[in-house]
């Protein structure tokens, strides 16, 4: 929504500077997005902060969030009241600050389980060695020593190459700093049995794609590791998205490239 909202003509008006706080909670927001809300906002005279949050139909919406009085950048901020955060590891086992594992929440707001024919089903709740019920979230984060959480991605996203996790954030991320990159996202290939980085990317201006692949690669090996590196970059008209507008990572992931 935000991405709509600033590449909408009618967005860019001085009406904005009354706005003094921006929440997000939906999907991840990028640097580059960020920097763009904050480009338009100033130039409106608007000093509003970006408070991106976090949160579950499961736990009754807003699970964590930033504040303006606490608001570090780049994370999901602080669990809200009620709940509590913690980052587990495939095992169910609690990891150290710093270290990526699946985000779980337990709390009062939490659901009983999702509702079948049969009654409610506890599926996605694990219970641990007290008897507390956990959310498992399906999502990669990572918390630091003040309670802050940083949104890595999906776990079912997370594409492993020679038993290495590449996470396509990372890849996305970058590649969107690009100046003729308007948008890109990064998916699990296969070229025959190998799984490998297939990254699709949609242009903001012409130029030779042979060139543009070059700079993609060379970015991307000089800052992230060589598993990172996509094998197969696609130039293409517009990302495919779900019935809400979300990107849809399983069309892409079903591509099937020519021989």
């Amino acid at each position: 929504m935000y991405k709509k909202l600033v590449e909408h003509p009618g967005f860019d008006m001085p009406e904005l500077k009354s706005i003094s706080v921006m929440y997000s909670g939906g999907d991840f927001v990028s640097p580059t997005l960020l920097e763009k809300i904050y480009a338009v906002m100033r130039k409106n005279g608007s000093k509003a902060e970006f408070c991106a949050g976090y949160g579950l139909t499961e736990c009754g919406a807003v699970c964590s969030a930033n504040r303006l009085w606490a608001n570090k950048p780049g994370t999901i901020g602080q669990p809200i009241q009620g709940l509590r955060f913690e980052i587990w590891d495939d095992n169910n086992k609690p990891l150290p600050a710093g270290e990526v594992g699946e985000i779980v929440i337990t709390g009062a707001s939490m659901m009983e389980g999702y509702l079948t024919k049969n009654g409610p089903a506890d599926a996605g709740i694990y219970r641990d060695a007290y008897g507390t019920k956990w959310i498992l979230t399906g999502d990669l984060g990572k918390m630091d020593e003040d309670g802050y959480v940083t949104f890595i991605g999906r776990k079912k996203r997370v594409i492993i190459i020679s038993g290495y996790n590449v996470y396509p954030v990372d890849i996305e991320q970058l590649v969107e700093d690009l100046p003729f990159v308007r948008e890109c996202c990064a998916v699990q290939g296969y070229l025959g049995d190998k799984p490998i980085v297939r990254l699709f990317v949609v242009k903001a201006e012409d130029g030779d794609e042979d060139a543009c692949r070059k700079e993609i690669t060379d970015l991307i090996s000089g800052n992230l590791s060589v598993f990172s590196i996509p094998k197969d970059i696609r130039f293409i008209d517009e990302i495919p998205r779900t019935r809400l507008q979300k990107v849809d990572f399983m069309a892409l992931s079903q591509f099937e490239p020519e021989a």
